[in-house]
């Protein structure tokens, strides 16, 4: 089988780690896999390091918060021609489009009567203050109509388009999340508690909705009460954003105790070093770097809110608390401080649950079953 997948971006993002996953267990299960990208990047190199055949064409998305954008994307449409030749080119079986936010895949899967899976990573426009430009509802259907099956990354997503696909086309498959780093055992690395700071982390971008003001407030509240964590914000996002939670830290007198990291290559030691993982999105759709803390060994105190519960089990890997209510998640973090022995079974529950759940075996395989039910399915 030949399966092409159309990616909506080229650097490390969640979406893209998962497609990089996918395409290491299909290959092992002898699935040729080959990738158009609309520019060159972080994807593109490790797709190169892979030996996995991938054509660099500048086609744009259908999602944007402003109308200018929106107009382009309509324009930019024609781009899907220099898609089809290239998957015709490369001869191939079924089409992937990974995310929601480009519809070239799924136009030119059509042109050439190709089957087509939509795997949706994200609910979009809640997540990032983007709408579709033609519409939420149109296009979540046109996403239907488009596709034989569509994939989504937790129930949570599943829940919300099947309110616009039918439900029978809509398989629900948790990814695979790699973590490799080094020493890193699966065990907390250090008891939780006040001998030493207590070290909390949160991954992700500064978007909307992302949550990291919940954590600064947090932290302010226990700098009142006598506790004095220190907090780690990995990532980077939009500046209005990251600025929006600087002043904050800045408002809270919070400056040696919350640090920023920007954008980092491989937040697996930074999370190692940790001894609580914060999941403070109203919306995720899926928790990777939830996952990944909990590989590591770290309980993780999420926001009830997206899919974040599917994956914190309260009181068995972790806590979860009301989104935006920050003294909430103040408690729950001192709660875990205050019990650090809790907060270890936590940790090593967590891992063992997700070394088993989380695997590229079980994504690809998953993921392959679809594969060739759509085959079969254009065949028939």
């Amino acid at each position: 089988m030949r399966i092409a997948f159309v990616s909506h971006d080229s650097e490390a993002g969640g979406a893209e780690r998962a497609m990089l996953e996918l395409i290491d267990g299909l290959r092992e299960r002898g699935v040729t896999c080959l990738v158009v990208l609309r520019k060159r990047g972080w994807l593109e190199r490790e797709l190169n390091r892979r030996g996995v055949s991938c054509a660099v064409i500048p086609y744009r998305g259908w999602s944007s918060a402003r109308l200018r954008s929106r107009l382009l994307n309509l324009l930019a449409l024609v781009m899907v021609l220099p898609v089809v030749i290239q998957l015709r080119r490369w001869k191939v079986d079924v089409v992937l489009t990974n995310t929601s936010v480009i519809p070239v895949g799924a136009l030119a899967a059509l042109a050439l009567r190709r089957p087509h899976i939509w795997h949706i990573h994200e609910f979009c426009w809640k997540e990032y203050g983007s709408t579709f430009d033609l519409g939420d509802c149109l296009s979540i259907k046109a996403i239907g109509w488009l596709s034989d099956f569509v994939i989504a990354n937790s129930k949570a997503v599943e829940a919300y388009y099947a309110g616009f696909i039918p439900p029978q086309r809509i398989r629900m498959i948790y990814q695979g999340v790699n973590v490799q780093v080094p020493g890193a055992t699966g065990e907390a690395s250090k008891p939780v508690g006040r001998v030493e700071p207590v070290k909390l982390v949160l991954v992700g971008a500064f978007q909307k909705g992302k949550g990291q003001t919940d954590a600064v407030q947090a932290v302010g509240w226990l700098k009142s009460q006598g506790v004095r964590p220190e907090l780690t914000l990995v990532g980077t996002g939009e500046p209005a954003d990251l600025e929006k939670v600087k002043r904050t830290v800045s408002d809270c007198d919070l400056e040696r105790l919350v640090n920023f990291t920007g954008q980092v290559a491989d937040p697996g030691p930074i999370v190692k070093d940790s001894d609580i993982a914060l999941s403070c999105s109203r919306s995720e759709a899926f928790g990777r770097s939830t996952v990944e803390a909990m590989k590591l060994g770290k309980p993780v105190i999420g926001a009830r809110g997206g899919a974040t519960p599917e994956l914190v089990r309260e009181g068995f890997n972790g806590l979860l608390y009301a989104p935006g209510d920050y003294l909430d998640l103040a408690q729950k973090i001192k709660l875990l401080i205050d019990n650090p022995g809790l907060a270890k079974q936590m940790g090593e529950n967590g891992c063992r649950w997700a070394q088993e759940e989380f695997t590229v075996a079980k994504y690809a395989g998953r993921v392959l079953q679809v594969l060739k039910e759509a085959v079969h399915q254009t065949e028939a």
